[in-house]
């Protein structure tokens, strides 16, 4: 039983700031679903003021938790190995794995570390799933994500 199990559930909230090139903006993230069987998470994420008519945007997202069901490579998304390389090790923590990350039999093994690494993928916006284009914001990529109970 791992302590991200009791970290990451249903309902749990998290509030942050999202740094761009150029601002940063204040975040909050509440967990809908957490499976960890098939290594996977949903939620949504509120970001204030990315979007200059929009003041609070909301949007559901689809998350994969690496480990032994998703690799560190995406191998999706458009996201090429060098992309992953540069954003991973944004983290500290991944270095651990700077010689191991894209072998095919590297599966990390997260039960008894500090973190756990993710990929957010925001679906759609909420509550109105059929809005497709806001100016001044995106959700075509998606997030990389390193789960720290530390800090």
């Amino acid at each position: 039983f791992a302590w991200w199990m009791c970290a990451l559930y249903a309902g749990s909230q998290f509030t942050g700031i999202q740094r761009s090139s150029s601002r940063n903006y204040q975040v909050k993230v509440v967990i809908h679903e957490v499976d960890f069987s098939n290594s996977t998470l949903t939620g949504y994420l509120t970001i204030i003021g990315l979007a200059e008519k929009h003041s609070k945007l909301t949007t559901f997202f689809e998350g994969e938790i690496v480990g032994d069901k998703y690799s560190f490579l995406t191998r999706k998304w458009e996201a090429s190995e060098k992309t992953d390389l540069d954003h991973w090790f944004k983290f500290p923590k991944f270095e651990a794995f700077r010689n191991t990350f894209n072998k095919e039999n590297c599966i990390p093994d997260f039960s008894k570390s500090d973190c756990l690494f993710m990929r957010w993928k925001e679906q759609f916006l909420v509550p109105d799933h059929k809005v497709t284009n806001i100016a001044g914001a995106s959700y075509e990529g998606f997030y990389y994500i390193c789960f720290d109970k530390t800090t």
